[in-house]
């Protein structure tokens, strides 16, 4: 493993980490809402998507640049779900959109979904150049 990998490495887990604190504090702030009942489910899954594939992305990243997309796509989730979160619970759409809450449901969804994709691209990207 080269120092690039270890680098690349520490700043994936860097990002999930930072998922994780993300999904907390939005959850805490944001959550208020939700029946005391569903907090710890949604929040359980606002904390998912991100650590998730970054342990994937180690496990299918075999190559710098195949690790090097599956990084990228961890920012790219990340500044989603800060926006997405962000507009939840203290931008515009709280005030105009009723049905904003349900972006705290299916933010993680679409997180998923874009992190699937990004994760078959450095499994195809690492396996072309291994």
């Amino acid at each position: 493993m080269s120092a690039i990998d270890r680098r690349l490495i520490v700043a994936a887990r860097f990002v999930a980490i930072a998922s994780l604190l993300q999904a907390i504090v939005y959850g805490l702030y944001g959550l208020d809402n939700y029946e005391w009942q569903l907090r710890p489910f949604i929040l359980v899954w606002m904390s998912v998507p991100i650590p998730l594939a970054y342990w994937l992305g180690t496990k299918f990243a075999r190559t710098s640049t195949s690790f090097a997309i599956v990084l990228l796509g961890l920012i790219a989730a990340l500044a989603f779900a800060a926006w997405a979160y962000w507009e939840i619970t203290w931008g515009v759409s709280r005030h105009t959109e009723s049905m904003s809450g349900l972006l705290f449901v299916f933010a993680p969804l679409y997180q998923l979904g874009g992190l699937a994709a990004v994760l078959t691209i450095a499994a195809i990207v690492g396996r072309v150049r291994a």
